[in-house]
């Protein structure tokens, strides 16, 4: 790979959150949580940490979909388990 495309892998990873539902908001240049539910955009706030973006974004999904929201973080130990339902997740707790 050249230096030019190597530079532009570097700052897309720096303005993409790895985490569901956060993404960076270079206006405010912070992380913007949002979540989608029945076909709307929900706007949870701008924050200045990744991770902060991302546990709003799993107290959302937990709120809205309960055992079958797709979570970033296992809510007893804080563990990243990108992507997984909490109803798969042994020992969490059942949700709404």
């Amino acid at each position: 790979p050249s230096i030019v495309s190597e530079a532009r892998r570097e700052g897309k990873r720096a303005r993409t959150s790895r985490y569901l539902g956060v993404s960076w908001f270079s206006s405010s240049e912070q992380w913007r949580a949002q979540i989608t539910h029945r076909s709307r955009n929900i706007h949870l706030g701008l924050f200045t940490d990744e991770r902060r973006a991302a546990e709003a974004y799993d107290a959302e999904a937990i709120a809205l979909r309960g055992p079958r929201a797709q979570i970033n973080f296992h809510p007893d130990t804080g563990q990243v388990v990108i992507g997984q339902r909490l109803e798969d997740l042994a020992g969490a707790p059942a949700g709404p």
